[in-house]
């Protein structure tokens, strides 16, 4: 008796799992570099410059306001969404919040939310379970809020130009993390670069053109060469 009731629950097992898989055909997501933009960029005091991550990365999504669900748990603004996996067949998005749910995800379709699938039970013996938007103009309430990484990372930031007697020198800070996201900073250093030096400088590998500073603290410049 005891060995049927093994034997049986092996199989129910198997047809949870399996029925899973068949409803949610997902893989994990992960970004092995985040590329940094390419051509000019003009920044003012204060902006971030640069930002090299330590990857393997993932997407994070910000919930940028109140998002209804009909029929089940609201999306509170400002809550930040793992792009944790990717259906093998819609190529949809499945963002993963765990502590809004952890058999539950946030569909992204083309970039967007679904509408009438935006949350759907992924885990678990209901796994075809799925919830709409009450608004159909949340689709577009989750933007790009930056990456989760697993290597040490690090930022340029500028800071501003001190100028006097016909010098001009750069004030840039280095800002460092050692995983996790952009808000828990471990340490930060200031750097400092004289244009009498020339208009190029190199930032942990990083090369950089400065194509013009600006009497109004504007900063142009371009990022002519970024290590992987």
């Amino acid at each position: 008796m005891r060995v049927l009731l093994t034997l049986l629950a092996t199989i129910l097992l198997a047809s949870i799992l399996g029925g899973c898989g068949a409803a949610h055909p997902l893989q994990r997501l992960v970004i092995p570099k985040v590329p940094v933009d390419a051509g000019s960029q003009t920044v003012s005091m204060s902006d971030p410059m640069i930002t090299h991550y330590g990857c393997p990365c993932t997407e994070m999504y910000e919930a940028e306001r109140e998002i209804r669900i009909d029929g089940y748990r609201t999306i509170a603004p400002g809550s930040l969404w793992e792009a944790r996996f990717r259906n093998t067949e819609s190529r949809s998005i499945y963002l993963v919040n765990d502590s809004y749910h952890r058999q539950v995800a946030v569909v992204l379709k083309n970039g967007y939310i679904d509408a009438d699938s935006a949350v759907v039970q992924y885990l678990g013996p209901k796994n075809y379970r799925s919830w709409a938007l009450v608004d159909p103009s949340d689709a577009r309430a989750m933007r790009l809020w930056g990456y989760q990484f697993t290597r040490p990372t690090w930022r340029l930031r500028y800071i501003g130009v001190d100028s006097s007697d016909g010098q001009v020198v750069l004030r840039m800070s280095i800002e460092e993390w050692e995983r996790g996201t952009i808000d828990e900073r471990m340490g930060q250093v200031e750097y400092r670069h004289d244009m009498k030096n020339g208009n190029e400088l190199v930032v942990r590998g990083v090369r950089i053109r400065i194509d013009e500073v600006a009497g109004d603290g504007l900063l142009t410049y371009t990022v002519t060469e970024f290590p992987d």
